[in-house]
């Protein structure tokens, strides 16, 4: 699956992808730009990058002279063959059975644009054995899998996903491995700034990632195993005798998702055989797609992780048997130069043609490595052909020099884009409020800030610009803090800031002022190797003054950090509820694995800073149900059990409003929820039996109390003196919607759901624990009145 290359019309279908995350989509949920810093343990901002076809640097040939003994890096229970490889000879990397923690294996020796490619095959894999293949640079940790540390990537043959600087999301999707199978490793591409790896099962290519290192002497080949035993039969770069080519003509390199096939005979790609072909005017998509998705996410509109076009279907139909294709046209003045490479970063013409006519056309940025052909299949077009031979010039002598117009007449308007997005990622040094011995340095598309070993005590740097518009001794800090942040201090240990401490993984935030002034209260979410680990309030006086904060203590080490300003950064990585690895999980959890939760709970980012003005019983950090005694006897392996939460129409437009919470057992409020599954696959309500009026008496009765609180705040009294039992707060759902919703439940063209009101009712009456509300449930008497709900702030 190679990039498309200049000189090539458009092929007139492109290979099937089914991407299930779009990183360039902008998400309305973010409130504020992200910004994010990475922590190499050594500087790495002095990158030899050759071009492709250039002779290896001299200071990367020079290994090769080394000591045998130099040749690999290798830790733990590894036995493999120590000597200088030659051409077409084999390798044998064996892992012992009872070895089970990380064991590493690292040739010293890059890969190079003239041996790009080392590859494996499975010789022996234990049931429980964990391999990965990548690329890392010497500082990689020994107990680190290559892609799970900064500027790597690696691939698990046991899973088949791929990591690039720890993130695993990309428009392909990788393939699981077994004994038999031979895998490879491919840089298709060395760029100055990023370059693109291909990875390969029996020689076909099954995934691509960048590697966001610049230093090409890093390209190390890395082996981490784990849970033997395991044997590999090695080819490392200088063995290898025949390195893998790819061409567009043969299909069998084109990346299909796992829910296409290819028929060999029909060359044709089918996304459900059992489909009818007809597609009713709906068309494939056809687009194009960088190797995997940039990192920090481009500012520039032209820049984009992928970009795809379709017949809808409404207002431009087609039909089966029409020829739709996808271009990209070089600029006409550099194309024809003797020097000129189609895969650096450049400004690109894509156009779209049907039947070979030209029906729409955009200026893009390619980035280093060029764009890879992308087609889109669905149900209503779910089977495709593709032609990459015939008509390459779309069939008429003229197209060029209409392209070529095209693009110098579009050419000056990107430009343009172009200019306006540096001045927006403008850096300079007085854009920042430091402590004098922070070092910066700043860079096109990084800024590397630094402190000297002979340093002492803790030392902050701000990047003046609101976000509205590492040794083990050395410790780092980030956050957020307004102008009056202390240079020595950490981020959330002085007032008006918050912010995560390396050394002890936490966060920490300090926002309670001495006066009364107004606050405004946010929520910070903080991001450890792209997945999330905490969240806190923070309140402000000043929205724009929110400052993005380092703070950094060296303790005898020099400290480096890349980091990347909310400038550079168009959108933070998008968040699901329904994926594990995006929720803040214990640190000794494994994604994938299942997990036992016996409570289930609502909670705010963090325990909410409490002013004598803002206490309140309706103010609640925490909501948690614990099946215990009686219940605890009464659940059973499979029941589900989880809150749901309304907001009333009345109160969406309100900064601090009152929402309805419930709790379910087995997806039911002693009722049934229909088309509603209160799981992973629940994330929005879209009907429910609580009716208008019912929520509308929570809501005033809610109201009542809150009244009664603020009086006695205005009295100078605590509201603990008003006796307020907080059981009170739940309200049982009144017998009639209960009623109403087992006849619903009866009703046949109803879906049913597991379990019954029974359990409900067993569940709310017998609980012993609802942290925040205290006695909340268990005072409950038994009758007919089942399920509760409660108002909270």
């Amino acid at each position: 699956m190679p990039p498309l290359r200049s000189g090539q019309p458009p092929p007139e279908c492109l290979y099937p992808l089914l991407p299930e995350w779009h990183p360039s989509q902008t998400s309305d949920s973010l409130a504020f730009p992200p910004f994010s810093v990475c922590f190499p343990s050594v500087s790495d901002h002095a990158p030899v990058s050759p071009p492709v076809g250039s002779s290896f640097p001299r200071h990367c040939r020079e290994i090769r002279g080394a000591d045998m003994s130099d040749l690999f890096r290798c830790a733990g229970d590894i036995i493999f063959d120590d000597f200088q490889p030659l051409p077409g000879q084999i390798s044998n990397v064996q892992l012992k059975k009872f070895a089970e923690t990380s064991n590493f294996l690292q040739l010293t020796v890059p890969l190079t644009p003239q041996q790009p490619y080392f590859c494996a095959k499975i010789q022996a894999l234990g049931q429980n054995s964990k391999v990965t293949f990548g690329i890392a640079g010497p500082d990689i940790d020994s107990e680190s899998h290559p892609g799970q540390w900064n500027h790597t990537v690696g691939y698990n043959i046991n899973t088949g996903r791929c990591f690039s600087s720890h993130l695993n999301y990309a428009n392909t999707k990788g393939q699981k491995c077994v004994m038999g199978d031979e895998f490879g490793v491919l840089v298709t591409h060395f760029g100055d700034e990023m370059s693109t790896v291909t990875f390969l099962k029996n020689r076909i290519p099954v995934a691509t990632r960048y590697i966001f290192e610049k230093d090409h002497c890093k390209f190390l080949p890395t082996i981490c195993l784990e849970n033997g035993p395991v044997d590999l039969a090695v080819s490392w770069p200088m063995a290898v005798l025949n390195i893998p080519e790819f061409t567009e003509t043969n299909m069998l390199n084109w990346i299909k998702d796992s829910g296409a096939e290819y028929d060999v005979l029909d060359n044709v790609f089918h996304y459900d055989k059992t489909l009818p072909e007809a597609m009713e005017g709906e068309s494939p998509a056809v687009g194009i797609a960088t190797c995997s998705p940039l990192w920090p996410t481009p500012t520039s509109v032209l820049l984009r992780d992928f970009f795809k076009w379709k017949a809808d279907g409404v207002e431009l139909k087609s039909f089966e048997g029409q020829r739709i294709g996808f271009g990209i046209h070089y600029n006409p003045d550099e194309i024809n130069k003797s020097d000129f490479d189609d895969k650096k970063q450049q400004l690109v013409l894509c156009f779209v043609t049907m039947d070979m006519q030209i029906i729409f056309f955009r200026m893009m940025l390619q980035p280093s490595g060029g764009f890879y052909p992308l087609i889109v299949l669905t149900r209503g077009a779910s089977k495709v052909e593709i032609d990459v031979q015939l008509n390459r010039d779309l069939g008429l002598p003229e197209t060029k020099e209409l392209l070529d117009g095209i693009f110098r007449e579009k050419a000056t308007a990107a430009l343009a884009v172009l200019e306006a997005d540096a001045r927006t990622r403008e850096l300079n040094t007085s854009m920042f409020h430091k402590s004098a011995d922070i070092d910066v340095e700043i860079e096109d598309s990084r800024c590397i800030v630094g402190l000297q070993a002979d340093k002492k005590r803790i030392h902050g740097i701000q990047f003046t610009k609101s976000l509205n518009e590492e040794n083990e001794d050395s410790v780092i800090g980030i956050g957020i803090g307004t102008s009056q942040f202390s240079l020595s201090k950490h981020p959330g240990r002085c007032p008006n800031s918050c912010g995560y401490i390396s050394r002890d993984g936490k966060t920490y935030t300090n926002t309670l002022n001495a006066d009364n002034r107004i606050q405004k209260h946010l929520v910070v979410l903080f991001h450890k190797n792209g997945s999330p680990v905490d969240t806190v309030y923070m309140s402000a006086e000043n929205l724009h003054e929110l400052y993005p904060t380092l703070s950094l203590s060296g303790n005898g080490y020099e400290v480096k950090l890349n980091v990347f300003w909310q400038n550079r950064i168009a959108q933070a990585p998008p968040l699901l509820v329904s994926k594990l690895s995006h929720w803040c999980l214990p640190s000794d959890s494994m994604e994938g694995a299942k997990i036992i939760a016996p409570i289930v709970a609502l909670a705010g980012a963090s325990n909410f800073p409490k002013t004598p003005d803002s206490a309140s019983h309706l103010r609640i950090d925490v909501l948690r149900f614990t099946p215990v005694a009686e219940l605890a006897s009464s659940m059973k392996v499979g029941d589900k059990l989880g809150w749901g939460m309304l907001i009333p129409e009345s109160q969406r437009d309100l900064s601090e409003r009152l929402v309805v919470c419930y709790l379910t057992v087995n997806r039911n409020i002693a009722l049934t929820l229909n088309k509603v599954k209160l799981d992973f696959s629940a994330l929005r309500i879209t009907e429910h039996p609580l009716t208008d009026s019912y929520i509308e008496q929570v809501l005033n009765e809610a109201y009542e109390l809150y009244d009664q609180e603020l009086e006695c705040i205005r009295a100078g009294k605590d509201i603990d003196t008003l006796g307020i039992d907080n059981s009170s707060l739940f309200k049982p759902v009144p017998s009639e919607i209960v009623e109403n919703s087992k006849k619903s439940e009866s009703d046949p063209s109803k879906p049913k759901t597991n379990g019954g009101g029974d359990a409900m009712y067993r569940a709310v009456v017998q609980a012993r624990a609802v942290d925040g509300v205290h006695k909340a449930v268990k005072t409950f008497k038994q009758g007919p009145e089942g399920s509760k709900a409660c108002a909270i702030l």
